[in-house]
């Protein structure tokens, strides 16, 4: 559970652009109006359409994930009307994106149907990417792509949907389809913006929203998370950097005995860095992994 720093001293607000943030935003079952409020304004949806409400299906993060440069910090729910919506934030081009959301998306509707199960059980499946990079070349900010005849441009089904909302496009005052959809994205972008705080004013979910970023911004665990999430994602382009130039693939840039001693090393520097700062050991042991004997080995000098 987040708790309220006692710290008053001004801090800089987290990036909702960095995938933790975004899970812990977003992805929080105790506040599901942030993400209806959102989801509508990317579905477009009004009156009777709308999403009333949401089942976060994945609202945890785990320890590992977040040292893992190659792991993805998706939110996943479930609408009223049991649409299966998959929501990403990149803010790195891997050049796979495309391929891999259709691939995601197939196994968002794999998992809807076991065998013998009857097809028109098959519920809409939508994957909402959210891009710090240039995916569709035209200047609207949110494309949609589902199954259409080429020619007519009839649509097939609404059965799968897969959406892209491109950040820089924002910047340039790409076209966004509504108001909402474009205060969210502002708030996504730069939360601290001045046009942000007056649209939180208006809008009670984005307000809702800074003020839960506020509390994850001035709790030290959090913070301490984030900070590591940064430092995993940065890795992750630095390591695909030198692949590209190399001509490796991202797997052989390292041996996976070499990648786990970097790890453990790794995770003993920041075990020395928490007991810094005043961590505990329950807590150093919870967010680095090591067990117990070796926090405090470590703490007593014993192994350096």
């Amino acid at each position: 559970m987040i708790k309220n720093s006692e710290d008053t001293k001004k801090v800089s607000l987290m990036s909702p652009k960095v995938d933790f943030v975004f899970k812990r935003i977003f992805g929080n079952p105790e506040m599901p109006e942030i993400l209806i409020s959102f989801l509508n304004a990317v579905l477009g949806y009004t009156d009777n359409d709308r999403i009333i409400s949401v089942i976060i299906l994945n609202p945890n993060i785990e320890k590992k994930s977040i040292d893992d440069k190659y792991s993805i910090l998706d939110v996943r729910a479930k609408a009223n009307d049991n649409t299966i919506i998959d929501i990403e934030i990149q803010i790195a081009n891997n050049n796979d994106m495309v391929k891999r959301t259709v691939y995601y998306l197939s196994k968002l509707i794999e998992e809807q149907i076991f065998e013998g199960d009857d097809y028109t059980k098959l519920k809409k499946s939508i994957t909402i990417n959210i891009v710090n990079f240039i995916v569709v070349q035209n200047k609207r900010v949110h494309n949609t792509f589902m199954f259409k005849e080429i020619d007519t441009h009839e649509v097939l089904t609404n059965v799968a949907q897969i959406h892209f909302l491109e950040l820089p496009k924002l910047r340039t005052e790409g076209i966004v389809p509504n108001v909402l959809l474009r205060d969210w994205l502002l708030f996504i972008e730069n939360p601290e913006d001045r046009e942000v705080s007056m649209i939180a004013e208006q809008i009670p979910e984005i307000k809702k929203a800074i003020n839960q970023l506020n509390v994850l911004s001035h709790d030290k665990e959090e913070r301490y998370l984030y900070e590591q999430r940064q430092k995993s994602l940065h890795e992750k382009v630095s390591s695909l950097n030198h692949a590209h130039r190399t001509g490796f693939e991202k797997g052989e840039i390292i041996g996976i005995q070499k990648e786990k001693q970097l790890n453990l090393e790794k995770a003993k520097q920041n075990a020395k860095s928490m007991h810094s700062d005043g961590f505990t050991v329950a807590q150093i042991v919870k967010y680095t992994g090591l067990c117990e004997t070796d926090v405090i080995r470590l703490i007593e000098g014993v192994d350096s």
